[in-house]
């Protein structure tokens, strides 16, 4: 914004455009996006796009863990769990989302009774849960995503599993 009026004229950008075009000063230029705010950069999922990058801004997790918190806090099954609240540091969200029933219940708190929590696998005594049931809950949560209206495309229960960012904060946000 050579103008300094907020915006990019067509002219800035033709300026811009020959700029790197012709003397090739792109990284002399433009900032990198971490250096502008706080922004987490990960490698994509090393099975079917590793050479692809994602990111994520820590102010947009710490919106999706403050509604998360706010919606769920009631929430009987997370009483007396160490679930909820979810920490703002670190990659608590992330964890919260493996094994499937945190985002089923977002998917009720969002359309009531879409998701019949009795199909839902739930750990037991010992706080266990086969990694084949939590398949299941991620399944079902994503199926029942798709249910209420939410484009779900190339995400799988084990993107969620794994805990990978890009994938858990675009499936909990829709």
């Amino acid at each position: 914004d050579s103008y300094k009026d907020g915006s990019i004229s067509f002219d800035e950008f033709c300026k811009i455009l020959n700029q790197v075009k012709t003397k090739n000063t792109f990284k002399d230029n433009i900032k990198p996006i971490e250096e502008t705010k706080k922004v987490h950069m990960k490698q994509g999922h090393e099975k079917s796009s590793a050479w692809t990058t994602h990111s994520y801004a820590e102010e947009e997790k710490l919106a999706f863990v403050d509604w998360i918190n706010f919606r769920l806090e009631k929430d009987e099954y997370f009483n007396g769990k160490t679930v909820l609240p979810i920490a703002e540091e670190g990659d608590s969200l992330f964890k919260a989302l493996h094994d499937g029933i945190l985002l089923n219940k977002l998917v009720n708190d969002s359309v009531a009774d879409t998701v019949d929590e009795r199909a839902l696998n739930y750990p037991d005594a010992a706080g266990k849960l086969h990694v084949m049931r939590i398949q299941e809950n991620q399944t079902l949560a994503l199926n029942s995503c798709v249910a209420i209206g939410c484009n779900v495309v190339n995400i799988d229960g084990t993107n969620l599993m794994d805990g990978l960012p890009i994938f858990a904060l675009d499936s909990s946000g829709r």
